[in-house]
């Protein structure tokens, strides 16, 4: 069960780091490695929690991850492109009734991963 919600609330994260890839037209590989290392660190944090590495390589977490990270209708890969492209999320939150589950996610993560898990970079920067 923990591989299953972890999987299913990091995937939306990595695809809304998909989509600002695709926004900022950075390609299919530089979209492809993200995803991949994504799932690696959706992995580390599932292990970390007490998952099951089966579970998070399978099609709960994987499979799931790909779907959302790579298909049209991805409410989290659209609101992403559009980040890439240049809207904040102000803007982006104003001009849609859709959820984009992994906005909240992601800053929900991020204080998880300050307060409880420690070894994690959060003080990256990307340009």
């Amino acid at each position: 069960v923990i591989g299953v919600e972890v999987g299913g609330a990091v995937k939306n994260v990595i695809a809304l780091a998909a989509g600002m890839c695709e926004g900022l037209g950075l390609g299919t590989n530089a979209m492809s490695g993200l995803v991949t290392r994504g799932c690696g660190e959706m992995r580390r944090l599932g292990l970390h929690l007490g998952a099951q590495a089966s579970t998070l390589s399978g099609l709960s977490g994987v499979g799931d991850t790909f779907g959302t990270c790579f298909g049209p209708l991805s409410r989290n890969r659209q609101f992403g492109f559009r980040l890439g492209q240049g809207e904040t999320m102000e803007e982006i939150l104003k001009s849609t009734n859709e959820v984009a589950e992994g906005v909240a996610t992601s800053l929900a993560l991020r204080r998880f991963l300050r307060e409880k898990v420690g070894g994690y970079r959060l003080d990256l920067k990307y340009p």
